[in-house]
């Protein structure tokens, strides 16, 4: 686990405004037409602290996330990820964390698919600041399909973060397939192989 030490010895100070994202998040239950170079990256973050900015580099803009467990999808270029820097709010201080150059925070993003790379958890210990990214495909799923069902059902879902994990495209396939009838919309659930 990475840490910063929150004395201003060890933290930077940043004034910077966070810059935009060119797409913004995409909202609970909507549909969306990806372009041919385009896939749909899951950011999940869970914080005690706000995420003033994040961002990836191979990507011009950047994210906020309010602290606490969050879940936003956004619209990018469909490539090889890594996540470069983040701001984290602590007491009106700004704290930078800049990832180590290893594998563990590269991700990509795959054409006309829905892509999670992990989970971007920070911890508040003992003055310290702790940053990791871990795989919770398990927990981040029941939030997916809760708020952003339309878009598993046009789109597959992969884990596409550092090591190999199929354990999503597994579930997406069953899902796809498996045949049900929606009682309250009579709308049959039936997926084409």
């Amino acid at each position: 686990m990475a840490r910063l030490k929150t004395p201003l010895a060890f933290a930077l100070l940043s004034l910077a405004v966070p810059l935009g994202c060119a797409s913004g998040p995409l909202v609970p239950r909507q549909s969306v037409r990806l372009g041919e170079n385009e896939g749909i990256l899951v950011i999940h973050t869970d914080s005690p602290l706000q995420i003033k900015h994040l961002r990836a580099e191979g990507f011009g803009g950047a994210w906020q996330q309010d602290s606490g467990d969050q879940i936003s999808l956004v619209v990018v270029p469909a490539r090889e990820y890594r996540w470069r820097t983040m701001r984290l709010l602590r007491k009106h201080i700004n704290l930078r964390f800049t990832p180590p150059e290893d594998g563990r925070w590269s991700f990509r993003v795959r054409s006309g698919t829905i892509c999670y790379p992990g989970s971007i958890l920070a911890s508040e210990r003992g003055g310290y600041v702790g940053v990791r990214t871990i795989n919770r495909s398990a927990l981040v799923l029941p939030r997916l399909e809760q708020d952003f069902a339309t878009l598993l059902d046009q789109y597959p879902l992969a884990y596409t973060g550092h090591v190999r994990d199929d354990f999503l495209e597994h579930y997406w396939n069953a899902r796809r397939t498996k045949l049900s009838m929606s009682p309250a919309t009579g709308i049959s659930a039936e997926r084409a192989p």
